[in-house]
C-alpha cells in the first residue's frame, strides 16, 4: 500500500520494498512542486501522486533497491519513462 503526501515544504511517501513499510521523506523546493502541478495541469499526469510514485520508485531503483511489479510498470509505461 502506497500513501503519499504532499505540501509545498516536504514529501512523505510510504513504499513497500522487500515485504516492509518504508518511509521516505523529501524535501521538495518550490520549482520541483510547481513542476509536477504543471504536469498534472497540462494533462501529461492525472494527480500529484502518480508523478511523485514514479519518482520515488526509480530513485529507490537507482539506488540498487530491487523495485519492480506492476505499479512500476504502469507508472513508466504512462508516462513513457524507461
Amino acid at each position: 500500500m502506497t500513501i503519499p503526501f504532499l505540501n509545498r515544504v516536504a514529501l512523505y511517501y510510504r513504499v513497500r520494498l522487500l515485504n516492509n513499510d518504508v518511509l521516505v521523506s523529501v524535501r521538495l523546493p518550490e520549482d520541483i512542486v510547481e513542476a509536477i502541478d504543471s504536469l498534472v495541469r497540462s494533462g501529461i499526469a492525472e494527480c500529484r501522486s502518480d508523478v511523485l510514485r514514479l519518482a520515488v520508485l526509480l530513485k529507490l531503483r537507482s539506488m540498487g533497491y530491487p523495485v519492480e511489479g506492476e505499479e512500476l510498470s504502469r507508472l513508466m509505461s504512462r508516462f513513457g519513462a524507461r
